[in-house]
């Protein structure tokens, strides 16, 4: 078996529990750290592609990565800041009470 299948069956396992952990789960940090097993799935999928590629090279794929990283923590800081200014202002602990929310 080859070292690019491995990191493919990993990626593809990643999306699998990050769409199931999306699905299932009624709480917000919950639903947050599902988003984040996404993300992290795709940029595996996308490093071992880049990190592939002869074409583009290695430094392309390790900066492109790295882009992916502070853009997606940023992200998921200002996630965490509209779930705790949702949570402050009316209380709602999960997603489905914000149906309650409507006028």
């Amino acid at each position: 078996m080859n070292y690019l299948d491995v990191y493919l069956y990993f990626s593809v396992m990643l999306m699998a529990v990050g769409i199931y952990g999306l699905l299932s789960k009624r709480n917000w940090a919950k639903i947050l750290i599902s988003l984040e097993i996404i993300v992290l799935s795709a940029m595996v999928l996308l490093g071992i592609l880049l990190f592939s590629s002869s074409y583009l090279g290695i430094v392309v794929g390790q900066t492109f990565i790295v882009l992916l990283v502070f853009l997606d923590s940023s992200i998921t800081g200002i996630l965490l800041a509209c779930i705790m200014l949702i949570y402050r202002k009316f209380k709602v602990k999960s997603p489905d009470e914000m149906s309650k929310l409507k006028g």
